[in-house]
């Protein structure tokens, strides 16, 4: 019996010995870039046209719309003359998401990680090991985001999603050495349709059959060095009047943890728990937004009867002067709006397709 112990210890601790080594290597740089480059490798995709850049809020689908109805105090930082400027995340941005989500929300991971520092811990086996779950989180992080905004990045647009998996994402762009083009992105959130009854946008469960879907906002972060500004109460109130004015919404739904910043911002915005506070700490809130505006009656084409009045006669006045001509006064009032939001060329492909479904 004393001889099959002995033996038993040895394996285990040839065990404990090549596990060890293991996490030593993974401590190497080489382990890291290796385990670093195959996170952040970025997906190849040759069947569908993607936006690899941004786009700005007033080129998407639905955003010359958005911003005719936001004053500059709604906006506050993200205001049209600002450092900020707002809009739709391209592919390129998929990375700097999930860095700015990683660092953000870096309370969610702690938990998962071992303590460093320890006085047994003299190989650095939790160190290692630490660096190693940090690789999975980004990968996980990144893998989530490419599969909520595959739509968006093909149709960038601010249109009500059909489906719990589709989000419509916002960012906050700070200047770069050459403009906004390539200035660090350093706020986002995300909009999605969900059932009110508590669910989380990662549980896999559908909604009940004929279950009613309501507005939801998560995933809103700042980056630590943009933060005390005011920028995420701009996002959140951007996100909300999406919601009232895009998608006419009547309340939104979230939930938030015992991140005290968090539930300061939500609580002082007008958001209430739904029901009390859960066993793991997470609370389900709702926000009863202002009444969407009644607007005249639209016809197919998504114009009001006067809308297309005005439109009808300027096709009059502009095949009467023919082809490459034009003047004052067969101007469309409608391309003067866009000119004068700086929204001259939308983005919306996915109205395009709409239309195109109705003939």
């Amino acid at each position: 019996m004393a001889k099959g112990t002995s033996r038993q210890h040895g394996c285990q601790l040839a065990f404990a010995l090549g596990f060890a080594a293991s996490l030593a290597w993974l401590a190497t740089p080489k382990a890291w870039n290796s385990m670093s480059l195959r996170a952040s490798a970025p997906v190849r995709r040759r069947s569908r046209s993607l936006a690899l850049q941004a786009v700005p809020i007033g080129r998407v689908g639905c955003g010359p719309q958005l911003l005719e109805k936001l004053s500059e105090e709604d906006l506050g930082p993200l205001g049209r003359d600002g450092e900020l400027e707002l809009g739709m995340p391209g592919q390129d941005d998929v990375q700097g998401l999930t860095l700015l989500m990683h660092q953000c929300f870096d309370r969610i991971f702690l938990p998962k990680r071992l303590p460093e520092g320890v006085v047994l811990d003299v190989l650095g086996i939790a160190e290692a090991a630490n660096r190693y779950q940090e690789v999975w989180e980004l990968e996980d992080i990144e893998k989530g985001l490419k599969v909520r905004l595959d739509l968006s990045l093909q149709f960038p647009t601010l249109r009500k999603p059909t489906k719990q998996e589709q989000t419509v994402p916002l960012i906050a762009r700070a200047r770069g050495p050459r403009g906004f083009s390539d200035g660090p992105v350093v706020a986002y959130v995300e909009l999605c349709v969900l059932a009110a009854d508590g669910r989380r946008p990662e549980d896999e469960i559908d909604a009940p059959s004929g279950a009613a879907v309501e507005p939801y906002l998560s995933n809103l972060c700042v980056l630590p060095g943009y933060r005390r500004q005011g920028i995420g109460s701009a996002m959140l109130k951007v996100a909300e009047e999406v919601v009232s004015k895009i998608w006419k919404g009547r309340r939104v739904y979230l939930h938030i943890d015992k991140y005290e910043p968090a539930k300061s911002l939500y609580e002082g915005s007008g958001y209430i728990p739904v029901k009390p506070t859960g066993s793991d700490g997470v609370t389900h809130m709702v926000k009863e937004l202002a009444e969407p505006e009644e607007e005249e009656d639209e016809d197919e084409s998504g114009m009001t009867p006067e809308e297309a009045g005005r439109l009808l006669e300027g096709g009059r006045s502009q095949k009467a002067l023919g082809p490459g001509t034009s003047d004052e006064t067969g101007a469309s009032d409608d391309l003067d709006a866009s000119e004068e939001s700086g929204a001259s060329e939308v983005f919306d492909p996915l109205a395009d397709i709409q239309k195109e479904a109705k003939k």
